[in-house]
């Protein structure tokens, strides 16, 4: 009744009154609306990760980000007054963004591809050192919810940077010289960049051990970084000085596809990080391999993209041609790389440890296509290995598809990339299986890590290489010019140089392709017993404590009694 009085008499006031009395009743309100903004800020803030939010707390607090932060606006205050000052009075007339905007980029290149890595690492590194990291692991979270922590802390300190930036380079873009897309793509490099060495820098931490291990990675971490430095470096001045060479359609490209394979690196060197910081009973491999699979999408997804498009005549003019090489080969040449690529990560998968928790076991596939299709994303040095072959083998498919596409005329030229590819595979497939029988020989006497399979395999590489060789040099006695036989097929560097060379002369390929399949076949036929029987039932109480963990369980559902289901 009050009310309605009140909405009356306020009706019956003059205009002017009527709009005083609603600004007072907003300001009235205000507090009250600031209030719940609050609450709800704190309700976000609660929900993120607890390791960004300490983290995020120590790093802006720190002595580091401190001295970082005063210096990175020193020296932008102080190269924008001196570099105006060396350029005047032409400033007034001439363009002088560019040689501004060089000196902006060595100011920004120094926190964002040294400083914050290197802490990321440090944080990382000290959590295990201390041994917080134990105690990390008795909570709910995950260890890639602390990788992820860790990064995002980083990522935080780099867009207080980027801010701090951001007014010099609008400044710089004021005294013409340059433009907007050349801007973007500079900054777009350097955060990449930063993205990318700092995700590195997260990767290193938790495979160091022990005192020489930790400083091993340290001196690896400042070794990548001043190489990073040197490189995005002559990138970067390069664009600025020179704007942006390429057409739109290659600009685009790039963009994203850097933006692409920076993402599913990073993915995969955090999955890498988080399943060695995860217990040992833990699956640590199905994430690691997903992460591969879908690096291996991406990239190859763009490859073949820029090869359609290069391949049509007028969209990437301006792309410059790689000396001494035409698209074929360079497609060929990356395709071989990438199949090198699966062969190290295979001798690191051959060497896992081929026991598995009744954890792993449960969660093993159970159906038939389950089994068929997931099996080889479980972890286990076979199916590792066996996906390792498949990887190199999709590599190498699309080299074929590359061939069929571009129709080179050459036939003398395909011909060789052809026998080329099929000596690859052959090697690498024998190669990673021997690998894994040398592993297997080997965990009798003593148990290692993973990366001990890469050290097998580049040893075994070298001894197939250097053995036949020596024993040739010897009985020929030393001749001036080697002849080629057919007995040096297990060295791979000479054989592969000779198919390089001359491969209409030479079938070794097909023998070494022949080979590796039946290397691949043997290891295959040994599979079966070893993967289908391992999975096993889930106990009742796990069940219940996963449900109360998900919270799936409803309040009203009965508790399952496993004396009763046994008796059942």
């Amino acid at each position: 009744m009050s009310e309605s009085i009140t909405g009356q008499t306020a009706g019956n006031l003059p205009v002017d009154e009527r709009a005083e009395a609603r600004s007072a009743e907003d300001a009235r309100t205000w507090p009250e609306r600031l209030r719940a903004v609050e609450a709800w800020l704190e309700k976000v803030g609660d929900s993120l990760n607890p390791i960004l939010v300490k983290e995020t707390r120590q790093a802006l607090k720190s002595r580091q980000f401190l001295i970082t932060f005063s210096l990175l606006l020193v020296a932008s205050f102080g190269w924008s007054v001196a570099g105006s000052l060396m350029q005047m009075p032409a400033i007034y007339y001439r363009p002088s963004a560019p040689q501004l905007l060089v000196g902006y980029y060595l100011i920004l290149a120094v926190p964002m591809l040294f400083v914050v890595p290197l802490a990321a690492y440090r944080s990382l590194a000290a959590e295990i050192d201390d041994g917080t990291l134990e105690l990390l692991r008795v909570t709910t979270l995950t260890p890639m919810q602390v990788v992820v922590g860790k990064l995002c802390s980083a990522l935080l300190q780099m867009m207080l940077y980027f801010v701090t930036l951001i007014p010099c380079v609008a400044y710089a873009y004021a005294l013409r010289g340059t433009d907007l897309p050349t801007l973007i793509a500079l900054l777009e490099l350097v955060l990449l960049a930063a993205v990318q060495m700092t995700v590195f820098g997260l990767f290193l931490a938790p495979l160091s051990t022990g005192r020489a291990g930790q400083l091993t990675a340290l001196i690896a971490l400042v070794g990548a970084l001043t190489m990073a430095e040197y490189v995005v470096g002559i990138q970067a001045i390069v664009l600025i000085l020179q704007a942006d060479p390429l057409s739109p359609w290659a600009t685009i490209f790039l963009s994203f596809g850097g933006v692409a394979l920076v993402a599913t690196n990073s993915y995969l060197l955090m999955s890498t990080a988080a399943a060695v910081l995860a217990p040992a009973c833990a699956n640590r491999s199905t994430k690691v391999r997903v992460a591969l699979l879908v690096q291996q999408l991406v990239f190859l997804g763009l490859l073949a993209y820029a090869v359609v498009e290069i391949h049509q005549p007028g969209r990437f003019v301006s792309i410059p041609q790689f000396p001494g090489l035409s698209l074929l080969e360079l497609v060929v040449w990356i395709g071989i790389a990438d199949a090198v690529y699966w062969a190290l990560i295979g001798s690191m998968m051959a060497a896992e440890s081929p026991v598995l928790t009744p954890r792993v076991r449960r969660e093993l596939p159970r159906s038939f296509v389950g089994r068929a299709f997931l099996t080889f994303l479980m972890p286990g040095p076979s199916t590792g290995v066996v996906l390792a072959i498949l990887g190199a083998a999709s590599a190498l498919l699309f080299v074929w598809g590359g061939i069929w596409y571009l129709e080179a005329r050459d036939a003398a030229g395909m011909d060789r990339l052809a026998a080329v590819s099929l000596a690859v595979f052959g090697y690498l497939a024998i190669f990673l299986v021997i690998t894994r029988w040398a592993a297997i020989l080997l965990r009798r006497v003593t148990d290692f890590r993973p990366s001990v399979g890469l050290a097998l395999l580049v040893v075994l590489a070298l001894v197939a290489a250097l053995v036949p060789y020596s024993l040739y040099m010897v009985i020929a006695d030393f001749p001036s010019q080697p002849n080629y036989s057919y007995w040096q097929l297990p060295n791979w560097a000479w054989t592969i140089g000779v198919l390089v060379q001359s491969p209409g002369r030479w079938n070794s390929h097909w023998f070494v392709f022949g080979a590796g399949l039946v290397f691949l076949l043997g290891h295959l036929a040994f599979l079966g017993p070893i993967v289908m029987p391992q999975r096993i039932p889930t106990p009742v109480r796990v069940e219940r404590e996963q449900q109360r963990i998900r919270g799936s369980r409803r309040e009203d559902e009965p508790e399952i009694d496993p004396l009763a289901l046994e008796e059942a």
